[in-house]
């Protein structure tokens, strides 16, 4: 299933489970639940309000924009930035075609996790939001734990047969330059290189991460919004509630 597809139901379902509980709004008690502790049980409630009861469906709306921008979108590979016509740094058509599919790989598995975090969550506020389905909240907080497991497992999954794919992918004499120079790569996934026209790079060394260039804007643009989503996931709960 293509990532798009699967981000899209997460953000349906969110969307689905807001409206079901504003049309439903006065079925909604006045006190709502809010939490739930280690034993399973609800440990924490607060006054009847739209933001509370709807909590589960908003909150999964940022979580999933958060975990859209949590790998760069691999069309950032394909980026040529302008440099120096002296730079001994080439562009690569075979680096950005690796560093392309390992970033479609990275957002194949975020969107099984976005789709594994959602929907339980949305059954769980439901649960929250109208008492009578309470009895089916430990399916959810199953739901919730079983799915996030497989996600984890689909995952590995995909990293241990990318080394495979990574060496059956071909490369160009650019390629080779560009490893001569980079040598192992960047230990933290980041590197600073101005003279490089590239803004992604996958060491042969390290296979299993994109190195990215803080050198360049879309990098750094990246970063920002990766930032400011995180800080909204983190805060924003604690204004709304």
């Amino acid at each position: 299933m293509k990532s798009r597809t699967l981000y899209g139901a997460a953000l349906g379902v969110a969307l689905l489970s807001f409206a079901v509980i504003l049309l439903r709004y006065d079925a909604v008690p006045a006190e709502i639940p809010v939490h739930i502790g280690p034993a399973g049980e609800v440990d924490s409630w607060v006054p009847k309000s739209l933001p509370a009861a709807t909590f589960g469906a908003w909150y999964s709306l940022l979580l999933v924009a958060l975990i859209y921008f949590a790998a760069p979108r691999p069309g950032i590979a394909y980026r040529r930035i302008p440099v120096s016509p002296t730079s001994p740094i080439p562009f690569s058509d075979t680096a950005a075609d690796k560093a392309a599919a390992l970033l479609r790989l990275s957002d194949r598995s975020l969107a099984w996790i976005a789709v594994a975090l959602v929907v339980p969550m949305c059954l769980i506020q439901l649960t929250f939001a109208f008492p009578e389905y309470a009895a089916y909240r430990p399916v959810a907080l199953g739901l919730l734990v079983v799915g996030l497991i497989a996600a984890v497992i689909y995952t590995f999954v995909l990293l241990s047969r990318w080394p495979k794919q990574m060496e059956e992918m071909p490369t160009d004499d650019d390629e080779r330059t560009r490893q001569k120079h980079f040598g192992a790569g960047a230990g933290m996934g980041f590197y600073n290189e101005p003279d490089d026209p590239m803004v992604t790079w996958v060491s042969p060394f390290n296979q299993g991460k994109v190195d990215l260039n803080w050198a360049h804007a879309p990098v750094k643009q990246y970063a920002l919004v990766l930032l400011v989503l995180l800080a909204a996931v983190c805060v924003v709960p604690f204004l709304a509630l």
